[in-house]
């Protein structure tokens, strides 16, 4: 904090500060102090602290009281403040003392920032996810939150039950990613968790993982980030079991890949036709060769072309 007072620029100051002697009567002070808190004032030299915050309540006071008699500094970065009539103020806040030449406490400085109108928007974006949460476990897919300020890491009880881990299960950060297939996966995943927490852009995936139990699973990822200041303070997202979708696909395209290979290689005239129109959508070699034209010429027919109408 400051060694000595402020100047009378202070009040053109753009942060809502104010120094007040050990008796917690105003010495100099910021117009924006006036302004955060709504006080019918514009002057405020040589008023007691209290008289304008009769709100105040004793753990505040404890507070000032331990910045003077021992001269340590008091801050949170988010409080509610209860006024007189009734309104509720958010607020970032610190508090310190103020040294004279000879080192004693002369008195304290106090800092704060209005901070409600971000709270607001916090709690609606907290009810907004609590929302998504609780329709994803409805609908069987897991969600996953890691909160950067206590960096911990929360995983639903669906999420849970994807990684065949056990309902007291406790997820870390650190060893998060050693659920993703080792390679390409576990790559692939951090680089997203780093876009995602630069960029704040929503991100989704298909990646691998490896279960407690040893199962390897297809798993589809959604990630989100909350930026302040352009710092990630959480990310947060889905977490759905893609398995069986995956592994049908595969063998879909497995499956129409052999008969791709059984359709060019039969020696029987074949064709493919749409089922309602009867376009021809593919002829192998024997019917191009039958009929001596190119499948090019074929494919772009119907099968009334050439089916005799005598």
């Amino acid at each position: 904090m400051s060694e000595s007072l402020p100047t009378n620029f202070l009040l053109q100051a753009p942060v809502a500060i104010a120094y007040l002697d050990r008796n917690l009567r105003y010495t100099a002070h910021s117009a924006k102090w006036c302004s955060d808190y709504n006080l019918p004032f514009t002057d405020l030299i040589g008023k007691h602290h209290y008289e304008l915050f009769p709100e105040i309540q004793t753990d505040w006071k404890d507070k000032h009281q331990r910045v003077l008699n021992e001269g340590i500094t008091e801050a949170n970065h988010a409080q509610l403040f209860l006024r007189q009539d009734g309104s509720k103020q958010w607020l970032k806040w610190e508090v310190g003392p103020i040294h004279n030449a000879s080192g004693e406490i002369d008195g304290i400085v106090m800092m704060s920032e209005d901070i409600t109108n971000l709270m607001v928007e916090k709690s609606t974006l907290d009810r907004e996810r609590q929302f998504l949460l609780d329709a994803t476990n409805k609908a069987k897919i897991g969600s996953w939150e890691i909160n950067y300020d206590t960096n911990e890491l929360y995983w639903s009880s669906v999420t849970k039950q994807i990684h065949e881990v056990s309902e007291d299960f406790i997820p870390d950060i650190s060893k998060g990613i050693d659920f993703y297939k080792p390679g390409i996966n576990q790559q692939r995943v951090t680089d997203l968790f780093a876009t995602s927490s630069a960029t704040g852009e929503t991100i989704e995936t298909e990646l691998q993982i490896i279960t407690a139990e040893g199962n390897e699973r297809w798993v589809q990822v959604v990630m989100k980030a909350d930026l302040e200041d352009g710092v990630c303070v959480r990310q947060f997202g889905t977490f759905e079991d893609i398995t069986d979708k995956v592994e049908s696909d595969l063998n879909y395209k497995l499956a129409l890949r052999k008969f791709q290979e059984v359709f060019q290689a039969s020696g029987v005239g074949m064709l493919v036709m749409d089922p309602i129109d009867l376009s021809i959508i593919e002829a192998n070699s024997s019917i191009c060769n039958l009929l001596n034209y190119k499948s090019s010429y074929i494919k772009n027919s119907f099968l009334q072309d050439f089916v005799s109408k005598q």
